[in-house]
């Protein structure tokens, strides 16, 4: 039967069946993919960090302020490597060291971008995270074989992880988080491998996973350092003293080799003008006040991804309830004496709990798991401590996998403690995982395809048209990024960073028939904007050739107006 993994032609099947649902999880995520339509201005960052050759920051770029030029072909540059710039990883580290993250993500992304000089495209950046997502989804398997017995069981962790929200997130997100989940998990599968005392080279591979994953994202470091911490506990338990040595090196080699190759590593992680994670890192360390709150908002984020909705969650929950009862209804009868039914009765609830953690601590590889769920658990109170007001769910993507897999271990420890259909539940845990699948792709449940702002920027190309497009800055970043695909699309603009300019000089040249665009800077959140009327009235009222404004609406950290 297919519960039953220990044949050759069950483990065939189980391969294939992975093939399977791996193929429909790629479908799934290519069907996003291609309805992404426009970007998280940390998406624009990841381009322009990644393959911006002249400046490591748009606002630094001093030869497109003050003077007419063409949106397209300059912002164009910033984004895509251009020819004569390829493979330049000294400039994209460079630019990450004015920013706030480790450089090896930009590495791969400017690797895949210099294989298409001259071009600015969503698949590229794509392309990195469906590839990590199915080498995630192939070590979650690769460890699920070794922790649960019976294909369906083995193949749930993959099946609930990859048909979920969470991941279709992950995936989406151009940024380096689907990265930093390939290493995490990679990380727990090399302690598995480990643990089984399989693996060959381990402190070779310990170094290399430790350099890599924290190279990649400096949230890494609390999982590492909490898996390691355990793995270092049962080696001086088993008295193994040598290899506690050389494990403890190679990972914390494998650690500060980072800070050797990119100094600016502990400024960035602790604080800086440019990382405002670093700086709750710094402010948020002694203070505990506000933990369980950010707990809290953890589970909350975690719910709402996975159903968007209290009613789908209650949905989901009543058909896991239906499921749990058909187990139960389709279970194998025994044939249990009264006096061992008595003792049931009798025997308490927390009796029954240490006894089924007893038992399930006598499994094989118990020890593992419980360390794994250790380890998860303290990660996310770390980086819930320490993210203080930005404790978003990204910055704990990289454990989700590792996190799906407990959760089907826990089902499966359960069921075989207690006298249930265990086929039942697993195939009812399969639709369950297929249900949320389908349901995600149908109501298209992601954060990131931004399909609202896209038919907002289509309607504001359509509005300007050939209209001059000027922009009141005050030389900020946030609107000159989060505007990028707008700026694109424009063909004549002026970039000014002050409201003291003179509109009939600036288009004594220009066709102004149909006016003029201005976008003002009015953002308060992440920089000192100004205040929109007052700086439009106040041109207005200096020129000859313009006699009123209008207000058109809000873009990305500005608001747009019609002068005419």
């Amino acid at each position: 039967m297919l519960l039953d993994f220990k044949s050759e032609k069950n483990n065939h099947i189980a391969v294939y069946a992975f093939l399977t649902i791996l193929f429909l999880q790629t479908v799934m995520m290519l069907f996003f993919c291609v309805n992404k339509q426009e970007y998280h201005i940390d998406e624009i960052y990841s381009y322009i960090l990644s393959n911006s050759y002249h400046c490591d920051k748009i606002k630094n770029a001093t030869e497109i302020k003050n003077r007419w030029i063409s949106g397209e072909k300059t912002f164009n540059d910033f984004v895509s490597v251009q020819p004569g710039e390829r493979f330049a990883y000294g400039k994209t580290y460079h630019n990450n060291t004015t920013d706030a993250h480790p450089p090896f993500y930009y590495f791969v992304l400017h690797t895949v971008c210099s294989f298409f000089p001259d071009t600015f495209s969503k698949w590229l950046g794509l392309s990195v995270n469906i590839l990590t997502f199915v080498l995630t989804q192939l070590l979650l398997f690769l460890i699920s074989r070794k922790l649960l017995s019976g294909i369906v069981w083995q193949l749930l962790p993959m099946t609930f992880y990859g048909f979920s929200p969470i991941a279709v997130d992950i995936v989406l997100f151009i940024r380096m988080y689907s990265l930093l989940t390939f290493f995490t998990v990679l990380l727990f599968y090399l302690h598995f491998r480990m643990y089984e005392g399989t693996l060959k080279y381990p402190y070779l591979w310990c170094f290399a996973v430790a350099f890599l994953g924290m190279f990649t994202q400096y949230f890494f470091a609390f999982s590492a350092f909490y898996l390691a911490l355990s793995w270092c506990v049962i080696l001086l338990r088993k008295k193994k003293y040598r290899e506690w040595m050389s494990y403890a090196v190679s990972m914390l080699s494998g650690i500060l080799l980072v800070f050797v190759c990119y100094p600016v590593a502990f400024r960035q992680a602790t604080g800086s003008s440019t990382n405002n994670v670093g700086n709750e890192v710094s402010s948020n360390i002694l203070n505990f006040v506000i933990l369980p709150e950010r707990i809290v908002s953890y589970a909350h984020q975690f719910l709402f991804r996975m159903t968007r909705n209290w009613k789908w969650l209650a949905f989901y929950m009543a058909v896991f309830a239906m499921i749990i009862i058909l187990s139960v209804v389709f279970r194998k009868k025994e044939d249990n004496n009264r006096e061992h039914k008595a003792d049931n009765i009798k025997t308490g609830f927390k009796t029954v709990l240490s006894n089924a953690l007893k038992k399930a601590l006598k499994r094989k590889n118990a020890g593992y798991v419980f360390v794994t769920a250790i380890v998860i658990m303290l990660t996310v109170i770390t980086v819930a401590h320490i993210s203080g007001k930005f404790a978003y769910l990204r910055y704990i993507y990289n454990i989700m996998p590792v996190l799906f897999l407990l959760f089907i271990i826990i089902c499966y420890y359960l069921s075989s403690k207690y006298n249930v259909n265990r086929l039942v539940l697993a195939v009812g845990m399969m639709s369950l995982a297929l249900l949320i699948g389908a349901n995600t792709v149908i109501k298209k449940n992601c954060d990131y395809l931004f399909s609202g702002r896209y038919q907002e920027l289509c309607d504001t190309v359509e509005f300007l048209g050939d209209k001059p497009l000027v922009l009141i800055d005050k030389n900020k970043n946030h609107m000159l990024t989060g505007n990028l695909t707008l700026f694109t699309s424009v063909d004549q603009m002026y970039i000014s960073d002050t409201d003291e300019i003179n509109i009939d000089e600036l288009t004594q040249d220009k066709d102004i028939s149909d006016g003029v665009a201005f976008l003002v800077l009015n953002n308060t959140q992440w920089s000192d904007g100004y205040l929109g009327d007052e700086t439009m009235q106040k041109i207005v009222d200096a020129s000859e050739k313009f006699n009123t404004y209008e207000k058109y609406g809000g873009e990305v950290f500005s608001t747009m107006y019609w002068v005419y």
